[in-house]
């Protein structure tokens, strides 16, 4: 897998897919079929960003894509204060989904802070 780099300073802004991973499902592994209404009252979405040692960096917002239909269960992760003073290093977040009463977290991700080199 690559490693992910994020200029601080700039909007990190994470393009996003909840979808049904159920063994068995006939529907392609790319099918829009597969994706989780994100209409429902009861769905939660959640995430914060860390460094390595678990400092808390910031946490992300989630919007919907608007049309739920062509693109169901995608969404925007945004930053929702300025990342100029993030440090440099390895960061690691994880997105924390509620839906009908269950909590569940995604995979880790880990991605590496560098510094801008045009201010």
């Amino acid at each position: 897998m690559a490693h992910s780099y994020f200029k601080r300073g700039d909007p990190l802004v994470l393009d996003m897919w909840l979808y049904d991973a159920s063994a068995g499902l006939i529907l392609g592994a790319d099918d829009i079929n597969r994706g989780i209404d994100l209409d429902s009252p009861d769905l939660t979405i959640e995430c914060q960003v860390n460094t390595i040692q678990g400092k808390r960096l910031g946490s992300l917002t989630y919007e919907a894509y608007e049309d739920q239909v062509a693109d169901k269960g995608k969404f925007l992760l945004q930053n929702t204060a300025p990342t100029d003073n993030w440090p440099v290093g390895d960061a690691i977040f994880d997105v924390k989904i509620g839906i009908l009463g269950q909590i569940k977290h995604s995979m880790s991700f880990v991605f590496t802070i560098v510094e801008t080199q045009t201010p």
